[in-house]
């Protein structure tokens, strides 16, 4: 029996690095979905991807409310999110970010070969925590 390989769900607004991202998740047997700003939330809860990356600067719809409507909706509220920026953060923002994702890297600072471990791992995480826990809510604001 094949197994089905993890979805991930790539939200940037720049074409060409969700392409990258996508390239390098496919090379690793993800699956991958993509989308920008406001299409990621009903994308995310159609799809149910097993983690989200996600840019916090794009036109319209933001990367802190895409996070903050991923965690008001049940279907998403537990999805494992990974924040991929170039935005510099303020203590602020990353006050917000540690309440609601579970990492945030920078994307000028991190090799693609960095992120991909960084999902493999958070995935491993997640899927041991999801087999001996059950989930607890997540608070809803980002």
């Amino acid at each position: 029996m094949s197994r089905v390989a993890p979805c991930v769900l790539v939200v940037d607004d720049d074409a060409e690095i969700a392409a990258m991202m996508t390239a390098a998740l496919e090379e690793e047997g993800y699956t991958v979905a993509t989308a920008s700003g406001g299409a990621a939330v009903p994308l995310a809860a159609e799809t149910q991807p097993a983690m989200v990356l996600l840019d916090l600067m794009m036109p319209g719809v933001d990367g802190f409310e895409v996070l903050r409507s991923l965690r008001a909706e049940p279907s998403t509220r537990d999805l494992p999110v990974i924040v991929v920026t170039a935005k510099d953060l303020t203590d602020e923002d990353r006050q917000r970010l540690a309440r609601s994702a579970e990492r945030v890297i920078q994307k000028q600072a991190v090799p693609l070969d960095t992120l991909r471990d960084e999902i493999r791992g958070l995935l491993t995480t997640t899927t041991q925590r999801r087999s001996e826990e059950p989930s607890t809510p997540r608070p809803s604001s980002a």
